[in-house]
């Protein structure tokens, strides 16, 4: 009979079901208590811990079934913002007592499961012990949490794209401002290399719709406004407008820190103006992007003007501050 554990225990801390006998109606209570029997993977590390690089180098657990979850916090400080980690710990463990040792220092488990550890960068090596004498189960990882926190980060792509159906390279420029772990404030600019390039450059607010399946899907809502420059007749013009986005994130892809971004801009047709901007993209700090940009802008003149370019780029960070 398949069964649900869940963190609701009875008082001799045990999940219990009760059953109904179909021919006497009867009810019964059955108990159901934690037991390690052949688990291949004794401890499991949620996504949330791929960003701080956690990495259990020994872990000597034949009584337990341990998952960790990390959420990075950005305390304020005089000088900026610092980084915190807080590893929250549920151990299943047959007969384990309500305590257990981090470093050495005794730390309870009131519920009998889990707990909760502060992580920062004075420290880099952990050690958890839960039982005693013969009776011990033990965890040791690794982790590399940055003393500074800085909000602002800076990227730039270069690579190959057809512009105009001429291959040129094309740089791409990525800023963003983060505000929490749901809202950030996003730039972006994309432009060829040659004599009067057109000059795509967008300003807009990343807020997070939905996040799931274990925190590893997530969809982002694009609000904000760009500009267009570009030079049709030897002037150079500049044009508004407000093109809206979606994007979707699927986070540790075939690797750990290594996820996959698709997302858009669109703008519709409307008296001659139209604006698109997709792109894939493949990576963490470094990435590879696929990206394909149309636009079309209305002439004071008449007529209208418009560039199309599709092409590969390369990502990688420049440069934090703040």
């Amino acid at each position: 009979v398949p069964v649900v554990l869940t963190q609701e225990r009875t008082e001799n801390k045990r999940n219990e079901i009760v059953i109904e006998d179909p021919v006497t109606k009867l009810m019964s209570r059955a108990l159901i208590v934690f037991q390690s029997r052949n688990i291949t993977q004794p401890v499991t590390l949620d996504s949330s811990c791929s960003p701080v690089r956690l990495k259990v180098t020994s872990a000597k657990v034949p009584r337990s079934w341990i998952y960790l979850t990390c959420k990075v916090i950005h305390p304020a400080t005089g000088s900026g913002y610092s980084n915190k980690v807080d590893l929250d710990v549920y151990w299943e463990m047959e007969n384990g007592p309500d305590s257990l040792q981090v470093n050495g220092r005794r730390m309870n488990i009131e519920d009998g499961l889990t707990t909760s550890i502060a992580l920062d960068s004075n420290t880099q090596t952990y050690k958890i012990r839960r039982g005693s004498g013969d009776q011990v189960d033990e965890i040791e990882f690794e982790v590399k949490v940055a003393q500074r926190f800085h909000p602002l980060g800076v990227s730039v792509g270069l690579g190959p794209y057809s512009h105009q159906d001429v291959v040129r390279a094309f740089t791409t420029i990525y800023a963003s401002y983060f505000f929490n772990e749901q809202l950030k404030l996003a730039g972006f600019g994309a432009f060829p290399i040659r004599q009067s390039p057109e000059l795509d450059l967008g300003l807009y607010l990343v807020a997070e719709q939905f996040r799931g399946v274990d925190e590893r899907i997530s969809v982002n809502l694009l609000l904000g406004f760009h500009t267009l420059s570009f030079v049709p007749a030897g002037q150079r013009i500049f044009s508004f407008s407000a093109p809206q986005g979606i994007e979707v994130i699927f986070r540790d892809l075939i690797w750990k820190r290594q996820n996959l971004m698709v997302g858009g801009f669109f703008y519709p047709d409307i008296n001659s103006r139209s604006y698109v901007n997709s792109w894939i993209r493949y990576g963490g700090s470094t990435f590879v992007e696929l990206n394909y940009i149309r636009w079309q802008e209305p002439l004071a003149a008449g007529g209208s003007y418009g560039a199309k370019s599709f092409g590969l780029s390369i990502g990688f960070p420049l440069f934090r501050a703040l």
